[in-house]
């Protein structure tokens, strides 16, 4: 999401390296939690994204959107207090997901409004 929102029109993004940064977010979090040792991820999550910075044709936008709702949804998971927590995590996965969503659309809204003078090409 954080490709589609913040890249240039032009910009081609595929892969799973997006949600590999979520992964490795949530991690980071989820061990501080459970006080890990979590050094070699953070070095880890280190050395790739010294390599999203330097390697051309790498989209660094996805890593870090990934990153940081994958970081998000697991501090929702982990964080809460015992008390009224599955409502917590609930509203919290909910806001997130309409975050999203919300980010989606008015990015689609804008794509849309910039090729309306093309003719009839709308996503």
């Amino acid at each position: 999401m954080a490709s589609y929102v913040f890249s240039d029109l032009r910009t081609v993004s595929v892969g799973a390296s997006g949600a590999i940064f979520g992964l490795m977010g949530a991690l980071i979090v989820a061990g501080r939690r459970l006080r890990y040792d979590i050094t070699q991820v953070v070095i880890l999550l280190a050395i790739n994204v010294a390599i999203g910075f330097f390697s051309p044709g790498v989209d660094w936008r996805a890593h870090f959107g990934g990153l940081v709702i994958g970081a998000l949804v697991a501090a929702i998971f982990v964080l809460p207090a015992r008390h009224h927590r599955a409502l917590v995590q609930g509203l919290g996965l909910a806001g997130v997901v309409l975050l999203l969503a919300a980010l989606a659309a008015w990015r689609t809204a804008q794509i849309n409004e910039l090729l309306a003078p093309l003719g009839q090409i709308t996503l």
